[in-house]
């Protein structure tokens, strides 16, 4: 698994991000939801890997805290693990 630092910036017209591990690499978008998404799908591909570790930064230096620590690539979309509460809906499980 390769570790890349990523570095989000926010304009006025959205977001963009750049990483310095990975030359010449940036993505856009208007929300900073489907940036995340952008370069969560994105990097594996481009670097074709399996999956890849993000260390996320705001460009002012604030580190972003994920729960997921890899984005999996090959194998499909992310799987996510359900707990199967009383009532009988699924829903995700979280741990602290």
């Amino acid at each position: 698994m390769r570790s890349v630092t990523v570095v989000y910036h926010r304009e006025d017209e959205g977001w963009w991000a750049e990483s310095p591990d990975v030359k010449g690499y940036t993505a856009a978008d208007d929300s900073f939801a489907g940036l995340r998404k952008l370069v969560q799908e994105g990097l594996p591909f481009l670097l074709d890997v399996d999956a890849v570790h993000l260390s996320e930064q705001l460009a002012d230096g604030a580190t972003l805290y994920s729960s997921f620590k890899s984005w999996p690539f090959r194998g499909g979309a992310a799987r996510e693990s359900f707990a199967q509460p009383q009532n009988g809906s699924a829903m995700p499980a979280m741990s602290l």
